[in-house]
């Protein structure tokens, strides 16, 4: 009895023992639990900081940005308007003096409108002026567009004559690249004598004589790009220089000097003459604003 007695007090203090394991590994796992979330709740806090702070600089940056296109157009809209009161102050200028020479022999109202045809004709011929200087100036700059491939092409040739046919020095690799070279850029140059005849036919503001010189030097430059020299540089040369075939190297050689000079030549004509053209315009053309009188 004594032994049962002494099992079962020891059966109990093992039970309590587990019990209080149990309890403390709760506790522990409680705090654990605890300490969980409030990591958790610390880190959604920082979230939720860092999201207004990036919030409030992104609404900073938009309020910057709002704030310089409002001052932009603050500034467009103070500039449109003084533009347009100077420009009714010179009107009114105009229509003041011109009224005012001609008062004595001519009705108010007749005076009025006699002026506002002639500042009608005067606005016309200005502004037709300045259209036709700013499509001859387009004009100019197209036809660069023509001679760079040209340009291009001078370059090479001198390279051909001095590295493939007066030295000698440079292998077949080299010369059949350079001449492929050549025969692309003078397709590029038939590509640009094409684009800008077109933008002749559609530009319909260019002045007469500036047309007509430009119609003029590109079919010059047209009838260079086609002739048969270049067509035998391009054919023949390799081979020529590979079989030592003296004629076909000299004529090839002779051709790159003529074919630089005329090109030269027409660069330099066609630069002279729009130059002169664009400065004899202006002074034919333009309007005076002397044309604004009143007529009796």
């Amino acid at each position: 009895m004594n032994k049962f007695n002494e099992e079962y007090r020891k059966m109990e203090e093992d039970a309590q023992r587990r019990h209080q394991e149990l309890n403390r590994q709760s506790l522990e796992n409680a705090a654990e639990m605890k300490d969980s979330r409030r990591k958790i709740l610390n880190k959604e806090f920082e979230g939720a900081i860092l999201i207004k702070q990036v919030e409030h600089e992104t609404k900073q940056v938009e309020k910057k940005r709002e704030n310089l296109e409002k001052g932009h157009k603050k500034e467009m809209r103070n500039m449109s308007a003084d533009f347009r009161k100077k420009k009714n102050e010179i009107e009114m200028e105009q229509l003041k003096l011109a009224i005012g020479n001609r008062v004595e022999n001519h009705n108010q109202r007749k005076v009025e409108e006699q002026l506002r045809n002639e500042q009608e004709r005067f606005l016309k011929k200005l502004l037709k002026y300045h259209t036709t200087t700013g499509a001859n100036r387009d004009l100019f700059g197209e036809f660069q567009k023509v001679l760079k491939p040209f340009n291009e092409m001078i370059g090479e040739l001198q390279d051909i004559k001095l590295r493939c046919i007066t030295d000698g020095d440079a292998d077949n690799g080299y010369i059949e690249y350079e001449v492929d070279y050549v025969g692309q850029l003078r397709r590029s140059v038939y590509t640009e004598i094409d684009e800008f005849r077109e933008y002749i036919a559609d530009e319909k503001n260019i002045s007469k004589e500036i047309g007509i010189a430009c119609a003029i030097y590109v079919k010059k430059l047209e009838r260079i790009a086609d002739c048969k020299e270049l067509n035998l540089l391009c054919d023949q040369l390799q081979a020529a220089i590979e079989g030592k075939n003296g004629e076909i190297i000299k004529t090839c050689e002779i051709f790159i000097d003529k074919f630089t000079q005329k090109f030269e030549s027409i660069s330099n004509g066609s630069t002279s003459d729009f130059h002169r053209l664009r400065l004899k315009a202006p002074e034919r053309d333009i309007p005076s604003s002397s044309t604004l009188t009143i007529e009796n």
